[in-house]
């Protein structure tokens, strides 16, 4: 294999995947009007999940310093079903769905944040 035909197989190699780069992200780009949970442990972003209103229920868990906490989604919902914490006070407060509405763990600095978008991606009216 001589290097010119080396130099044409990195270059093939690399349009391949930038074709793959192009034809994959719209698939998980964000829908118009869809709802995103963001998860914070200590400050700092722990994790994004999209709650959809016909997305099967599924659970994550997540784990601070302090503890973990158990997370569901369904329906377009998002709460805390389990943690280890004293008071519990993240279990009692429920689903939650509105655009800006929080579920917050004190104890384990556990934050989960419901951002919605409107329709062209630009904050609706509840999140005002």
């Amino acid at each position: 294999m001589k290097s010119g035909d080396r130099m044409m197989a990195v270059i093939f190699a690399l349009l391949l995947l930038a074709a793959a780069a192009f034809f994959t992200r719209g698939r998980f780009a964000e829908l118009p009007g869809q709802k995103v949970v963001t998860i914070m442990i200590n400050g700092e972003a722990a994790g994004t999940l999209r709650i959809d209103e016909n997305a099967e229920p599924r659970e994550h868990t997540y784990h601070s310093g302090g503890g973990f906490n158990i997370v569901e989604t369904a329906g377009g919902r998002v709460r805390v079903v389990s943690a280890d914490c004293p008071d519990k006070r993240c279990v009692g407060q429920g689903w939650i769905s509105p655009e800006g509405g929080t579920v917050v763990c004190l104890p384990h600095r556990f934050l989960i944040r419901v951002e919605g978008r409107g329709e062209a991606g630009e904050p609706d009216g509840v999140t005002y």
